[in-house]
């Protein structure tokens, strides 16, 4: 029985890697459309995260002062002048992702892995949580990754022509922040000692003068983060991150680490290790990169233990059997909490109503960080706090005090001074907020009147 049911995975498994150039772009697709579809059964047809809003109202704001700033901001630019300007800039974000998969393909095809190595690598990516994230909302690190993907793409053909078309990714991709620059030309040094192209100094020339251009106008080393960081929930996505790695595979790289410790030019892969180790601390979104890595050595992980002679074949059926469940378990999880993610019907009804109000500058609404590109979209007004607020840290303290503290003589000065007209509470905001305490506590004020309420959501007048 066994021995059949060996035959029978070798045989499905021969099947899925001939034709994995159909079959891995159509799991991806899967992997994508389930979140929206989760959420549109739930009539809920905004898209997945108010980080999706920060590139959606930049793009909004592009003029000529500002357009090299962002390389992503700018190409949704020219969707939102067309209906539908947000649904198609997540089909745009998306398609990406299936465009990044099929040049990823190509990559791997250029390194000596077995079929089996390549088919995996690149399913475990599709089932990655950090990787579904990356392409089902708006993130600027899709279309890095693409760039850097597509540069590689062309520097790996012999055709000159095609090699010459790597310029174009690789003059892009300094314009994001100096990480991105710093990852390319690593990336190229790596390609150069490996391969020794010629191609490779001009960019690496190119890249480096960008950078520094961008250097002196005072690009930001790391762009983000948009959203709430914890670096221990935020690690895995079986912990309850809304990203993260899947707990199974990380046991796989673990392994994949240890059988292929020492072997020839796979030191070349540790040295990126400790580099993105430090950068998911300073920055948990960076786990992007670190997942890749990480991925590579839960491939090797996995096909070794596919491949070894185990004594008792039942048992090593079950162990890659649960193995396999464990990351489709981690997928279905991340993909359940993308569909259920802020914001709601009922919040863009509040956020809407907030536009209504006659709110002149310096007057600023004051919410969670979190709901900051919300109201900067939907609502056209001036949050008191973004994510990407130069000061940052004094304005996250005074937050702080104003949604913990229970006396006006803390609370008041705060909101005066930084002329807070109105406060917006989401409903996500009224299930972790305590009543008997702290904001919601202090609306019994007569200076606080609340003038819109949508199931849970409301906006409150601060006079």
């Amino acid at each position: 029985m066994s021995t059949q049911t060996d035959k029978t995975i070798n045989t499905v498994l021969g099947h899925l890697i001939k034709y994995k150039s159909i079959y891995l772009p159509l799991f991806l697709i899967i992997t994508l459309s389930l979140p929206f579809l989760f959420r549109i059964l739930n009539h809920n047809y905004l898209l997945i995260s108010t980080s999706s809003y920060h590139p959606l109202y930049s793009a909004t704001q592009i003029n000529l002062s500002n357009f090299w700033q962002n390389p992503y901001h700018l190409i949704l630019h020219l969707f939102s002048y067309l209906p539908h300007f947000p649904y198609l800039a997540q089909i745009f974000t998306s398609l990406l992702g299936i465009l990044s998969l099929l040049l990823l393909n190509n990559i791997t095809k250029r390194f000596n892995l077995s079929l089996k190595e390549e088919f995996f690598l690149l399913l475990f990516i599709i089932l990655s949580p950090v990787f579904i994230f990356t392409f089902a909302t708006l993130s600027h690190h899709s279309l890095f990754i693409f760039l850097l993907l597509a540069g590689f793409s062309a520097l790996f053909s012999k055709n000159k022509f095609l090699k010459s078309l790597s310029y174009i990714p690789f003059f892009l991709i300094p314009f994001f922040d100096l990480f991105s620059s710093f990852l390319a030309l690593l990336l190229l040094a790596l390609y150069f000692y490996l391969k020794k192209d010629n191609y490779v100094k001009p960019l690496g020339i190119m890249i480096f003068l960008l950078t520094s251009l961008n250097l002196v106008l005072g690009k930001p080393f790391l762009l983000g983060p948009y959203l709430s960081q914890n670096i221990l929930f935020d690690l895995f996505s079986d912990l309850g991150g809304i990203f993260g790695l899947s707990l199974f595979a990380f046991l796989l790289a673990i392994i994949g680490l240890t059988i292929t410790w020492k072997k020839n030019k796979f030191y070349l892969t540790y040295f990126f290790l400790p580099f993105f180790i430090p950068l998911y601390i300073y920055q948990t979104s960076s786990l992007i990169y670190l997942n890749f890595i990480l991925l590579i050595f839960a491939t090797f992980g996995f096909v070794y233990l596919f491949n070894k002679e185990w004594k008792l074949q039942i048992i090593k059926n079950a162990t890659i059997f649960l193995l396999i469940l464990g990351i489709i378990f981690s997928t279905l999880t991340c993909i359940d909490r993308l569909s259920t993610l802020s914001p709601t019907p009922e919040l863009e009804e509040t956020l809407l109503a907030l536009k209504d109000q006659p709110i002149l500058t310096p007057d600023k609404i004051f919410s969670t960080t979190e709901n900051s590109y919300l109201i900067q979209y939907f609502s056209q007004k001036d949050p008191f706090l973004t994510f990407d607020d130069p000061l940052y840290d004094e304005k996250f303290y005074l937050s702080q005090e104003v949604l913990s503290s229970s006396y006006p003589s803390v609370s008041f000065p705060i909101l005066e001074r930084h002329h807070i007209s109105h406060i917006l509470i989401t409903e996500q905001m009224q299930n972790t907020l305590p009543h008997d305490q702290g904001l919601l506590f202090i609306f019994k004020n007569e200076r606080f009147k609340r003038i819109h309420l949508s199931e849970q959501n409301e906006i409150w007048e601060f006079n």
